[in-house]
């Protein structure tokens, strides 16, 4: 029997996240059933859908549980700055629905659960936040319509940092998820760690146009890095 060391998948699926990029989505593990509830578990940092094996086992193993819910991964490189992977789970999602419900009738899909572990539950917490230009404003000086940027920057900028809560998404289970920020992110050896990440050209590049413009916050500004986008 093959035997796989979790640490070393999530490494990799962190420092090649320009690789692993094209295999992210939302993974089910059976045929979609319209008459159970989804529920969508995203892992956090340096993990995979196999952190929820345990947990996962322990929900179908319950009758009640395995007759009204049915289970989703949602996988992504985490390597990827967070506004960009919350960005990707919320396209992914809404994918979904313009798949299995395009009327958006399906009372089931409209009682989704999303639960988050780690890093995981900051991509989540983006379903049902209506972000208003919150999150512009604590990275730009200027509004977005007025922004010295070229369009292909402008239409990622407008896609990560303006958004609106999910309707179908009811309720979301936050696991040891930092709101407040974390510690590690200060230590010696996350700047190392974050030196190794590929990042796919999609986000360097962009990254690297902001970096070349005077558009920043004194604060950002002072933070940013390519290595370590604020996307």
């Amino acid at each position: 029997m093959r035997k796989t060391n979790p640490f070393k998948v999530g490494l990799y699926r962190l420092t090649h996240s320009d690789v692993e990029l094209q295999n992210a989505g939302i993974y089910l593990l059976e045929q979609y059933q319209p008459d159970k509830i989804p529920v969508v578990m995203v892992h956090g940092l340096m993990s995979s859908p196999a952190t929820w094996a345990g947990m996962f086992n322990d929900l179908r193993g319950d009758a009640h549980l395995r007759e009204k819910y049915q289970f989703w991964f949602f996988m992504y490189p985490t390597g990827l700055p967070i506004g960009y992977s919350t960005m990707i789970l919320r396209d992914q999602l809404n994918a979904v629905r313009a798949m299995v419900d395009p009327d958006g009738t399906n009372p089931n899909f409209n009682q989704m659960v999303i639960i988050g572990h780690s890093m995981g539950g900051l991509l989540t917490r983006g379903m049902v936040q209506d972000s208003g230009t919150t999150y512009w404003d604590s990275f730009f000086k200027e509004p977005f319509e007025t922004i010295n940027l070229d369009p292909d920057t402008k239409q990622i900028l407008r896609n990560i940092m303006f958004f609106e809560h999910l309707p179908y998404v009811k309720r979301v289970i936050f696991i040891a998820t930092p709101h407040q920020g974390s510690p590690m992110a200060d230590r010696w050896y996350t700047g190392i760690l974050a030196g190794m990440v590929n990042l796919p050209a999609v986000v360097s590049d962009t990254t690297a146009n902001i970096a070349s413009r005077e558009v920043l916050t004194q604060s950002a500004a002072s933070s940013f890095t390519k290595k370590t986008p604020i996307l």
